[in-house]
């Protein structure tokens, strides 16, 4: 019973330790700047090629540098995509109600996600060039059209990165499905269904 107690308490602190080192580490990266997260990732995978260290260090040197590099790329893309969004929500032009507004916030979503200033230009001016009222319901009826572009290159994007409810088809098939055709919708839901978004 006695050696029972010793293995437990004997876990429990290589367990306290461990979270300890975790909790160091998350300090210590939380410091440095992208750029020298990205250079100590790289320079830490390199020291796990030098043949003159133990197997142990090898490993600790791959494992750590592999955590410090994804750190450096989580933080890189959520600073990327608010960036991004900043820029959308600054450059989609103003929605006249509720719904409309909605479809905008949605947009600039999806336009951050892409992460390219240069994305939805050809959507803003069409937008620009519709009145102002129900302006992003009129051009999602109109986009609900086009069914041979459902399913497309930027849907598959958004869906892959977590954001199908910014893509033209989830709208359509959800918030914009009365003021849509039958058809459409039912397009929408198809290729959401097919891709494993089921509405």
């Amino acid at each position: 019973m006695i050696e029972l107690y010793h293995f437990v308490y004997r876990i429990y602190s290589i367990h306290k330790e461990i979270y300890q080192l975790i909790d160091r580490l998350e300090q210590t990266v939380e410091k440095y700047s992208f750029q020298e997260l990205k250079a100590l990732g790289s320079e830490f995978r390199k020291n796990a090629e030098k043949k003159d260290i133990s197997p142990l260090e090898e490993i600790l040197f791959r494992r750590v540098g592999g955590l410090i590099s994804e750190i450096y790329r989580f933080r890189s893309k959520n600073e990327n995509f608010a960036a991004y969004y900043l820029d959308g929500f600054n450059s989609y032009p103003s929605a006249s109600d509720e719904i409309n507004s909605q479809i905008r916030t949605l947009m600039v979503i999806g336009h951050a996600h892409i992460g390219k200033k240069q994305s939805g230009k050809r959507i803003r001016t069409a937008l620009n060039k519709l009145p102002i009222k129900d302006r992003y319901v009129n051009y999602m009826v109109g986009q609900s059209i086009k069914m041979s572009t459902f399913g497309n290159d930027t849907f598959k994007m958004l869906a892959k990165g977590g954001f199908v409810h910014a893509t033209n088809e989830h709208m359509i098939a959800t918030f914009l499905a009365s003021k849509c055709s039958l058809r459409s919708v039912n397009k929408a839901k198809q290729v959401l269904s097919l891709h494993g978004f089921p509405i």
